[in-house]
């Protein structure tokens, strides 16, 4: 997120986001495992499954919220 310039948005400053440690180690176990896709924790993949349930619009909205700076 840093690298990126993104530590500071609303998603960044969530005390549940996972290090980039957790989720590298969470994809290797599932790579090694054979599995092709790795969606780390149980909230991520409510969050990726609901996409197909969403209108585009609300996921726009969305997005733009979570990924906005935290208003002082």
């Amino acid at each position: 997120a840093a690298t990126a310039g993104i530590g500071g948005t609303r998603l960044f400053k969530s005390p549940t986001v996972a290090t980039a440690e957790e989720v590298a180690a969470d994809a290797y176990e599932a790579m090694q495992q054979g599995e092709v896709l790795a969606i780390h924790g149980f909230l991520n993949a409510i969050t990726a499954f609901s996409t197909r349930l969403a209108p585009r619009k609300v996921l726009r909205q969305i997005a733009a919220a979570i990924n906005s700076p935290p208003e002082a």
